[in-house]
């Protein structure tokens, strides 16, 4: 789907869409190179770990769509800041 249409998931990067038993499963990232803290406010672009989620989305087709996204988790920079570290946050995904 062109960005334009969504201009608010621009960021995300789909790696692959595949239909498995009557599912369709769209794997995608976050293309942007930082973070922002919830807590504080500040970017970092030091990457601690990385995990899976895995969203349902409204059905295609007659068949299950479900989005499996790879989040980043990032170091919070700020010293002040009471987390340490922070998910990515994809606006109108998660």
């Amino acid at each position: 789907m062109p960005a334009a249409l969504r201009p608010h998931l621009a960021a995300v990067v789909a790696e692959r869409v595949e239909q498995v038993n009557g599912l369709v499963r769209i794997s995608v990232s976050a293309g942007g190179p930082e973070g922002k803290c919830a807590r504080c406010g500040a970017v970092s672009s030091r990457v601690h770990s990385r995990y899976e989620r895995r969203l349902d989305d409204a059905p295609a087709g007659g068949r299950r769509v479900m989005i499996r996204l790879l989040v980043r988790r990032f170091f919070c920079l700020s010293a002040c800041c009471p987390a340490r570290t922070l998910a990515e946050q994809i606006e109108g995904l998660t």
